[in-house]
């Protein structure tokens, strides 16, 4: 009986250690892997301003600005409040994004993007009681 405890007690022990061990294991994983993909989404947005930032320099503003306005249709679809908590603090911006749109209208040359960022905006607006 006292062999049999004390089986018991060693594998609850090792399993405890391995549980800590493996929690800290996958969490330095779970961290570069996440900060890879933060380094590397920041590297794709300065090369868009960057694109847009030459596209200005050579006098071509119709397509700096399209480079820019579709990254903000790229920022709308990824913090959309519906997969998020209607708390978010990305929803400031968003209406700042809503108001920008109703003065400044703006289309892709892709109708489901349009009418996808056009959805979030107008949950936005509703969400804040929306003004401009």
């Amino acid at each position: 009986m006292n062999t049999l405890l004390l089986l018991i007690g060693i594998l609850v022990v090792a399993l405890m250690i391995g549980y800590w061990f493996g929690a800290r294991v996958a969490g330095r994983q779970w961290s570069c892997l996440f900060d890879e993909h933060l380094r590397s989404g920041a590297a794709v947005r300065a090369a868009k301003s960057l694109m847009a930032l030459k596209a200005f320099r050579a006098g071509d503003a119709a397509r700096g600005l399209r480079l820019l306005e579709q990254e903000v249709d790229a920022a709308v679809l990824w913090h959309s409040p519906a997969e998020r908590n209607t708390h978010d603090l990305s929803l400031p911006i968003l209406e700042q994004v809503a108001c920008y749109r109703a003065a400044h209208p703006w289309s892709s040359e892709n109708k489901e993007v349009d009418s996808a960022v056009q959805a979030v905006l107008d949950r936005v607006r509703i969400s804040l009681l929306w003004t401009c």
